[in-house]
């Protein structure tokens, strides 16, 4: 799957608005199966020790709603431990893992 531009300025917005550790893609962009109706699918990894992942999604959904872009975001985040936890199970955090694209990691 190519990254588009689009892509990348969210993604730094992201950055820019919350300390995420790691910033997926995923749903059908990262899929390779998007449709005139699709959204971008984030889900950002947070550090254990910060910022409420329920707070995080809201403050990015805040700055993306001031940023011109064409495409809706949807936004999902959880803390690292329990994304990677989750990521052991027949979960959707598992399929992030396993199929999404890894847009940031700060390690």
């Amino acid at each position: 799957m190519a990254v588009n531009q689009e892509i990348l300025n969210i993604t730094e917005a992201i950055k820019a608005a919350v300390p995420a550790e790691r910033i997926y893609l995923f749903g059908s962009y990262a899929y390779g199966t998007p449709h005139k109706h699709s959204d971008y699918d984030f889900f950002i990894v947070m550090p254990d020790d910060g910022v409420h992942p329920l707070d995080a999604a809201r403050t990015v959904r805040r700055v993306l709603a001031r940023i011109g872009k064409r495409t809706p975001v949807d936004i999902l985040a959880n803390y690292c431990s329990r994304f990677d936890d989750l990521a052991r199970l027949p979960t959707l955090e598992r399929k992030i893992a396993q199929e999404g694209v890894l847009l940031y990691d700060s390690h």
